[in-house]
């Protein structure tokens, strides 16, 4: 038998975040505006605000959303992101990587984005993750909701309202 020393030991060490989260209070909507295009500056909150077309009374259809909300109401996507998702940008990020995964395609994913903004597709990916067993076609789902988002008759607020009812419950 052959006598093992101290080198080919394994070791684990405890790994601690610090790094403290504040969700509600850092990315709930604010009145702080930008011009995305001249300030490097801008928060998440405000990029979502300037990346989705507004309703017909001129406010943005995610405004009442949190990036908290969207984390509690679709905790699956933190599985595709290898960081606790913590900015809006990580949850796009996410979003990006994850829509290949579900097997949408390059023009679905733009055309979702372009015509709903960055974030709101994201947070339409992340709710669809969570029915991802009860979708058929993700792709040409995506496709109908950009086309209903593109006439102004859709917004993700109720996704997660949904979902975030589904988690209480459970």
């Amino acid at each position: 038998a052959t006598e093992m020393n101290s080198s080919a030991v394994h070791i684990e060490q405890h790994y601690h975040n610090t790094k403290k989260r504040y969700y509600d209070s850092e990315f709930a909507p604010t009145e702080k505006k930008c011009d995305a295009e001249k300030s490097s500056e801008c928060t998440d909150e405000v990029m979502l605000e300037a990346s989705a077309p507004t309703d017909e009374l001129g406010k943005h259809p995610a405004s009442s959303l949190t990036l908290h909300l969207v984390a509690k109401s679709c905790p699956t996507v933190q599985t595709f992101y290898e960081e606790p998702i913590e900015t809006w940008s990580q949850l796009h990020n996410a979003a990006c990587f994850l829509r290949t995964s579900m097997g949408i395609n390059k023009s679905a994913w733009e055309e979702a984005q372009q015509k709903m903004g960055k974030l709101q597709a994201s947070v339409v990916l992340a709710a669809m993750l969570e029915r991802f067993s009860e979708i058929r076609s993700p792709g040409a789902y995506l496709r109908s909701l950009s086309a209903k988002a593109k006439d102004g008759k859709f917004s993700c607020v109720p996704m997660i309202a949904a979902l975030f009812r589904q988690v209480q419950a459970a």
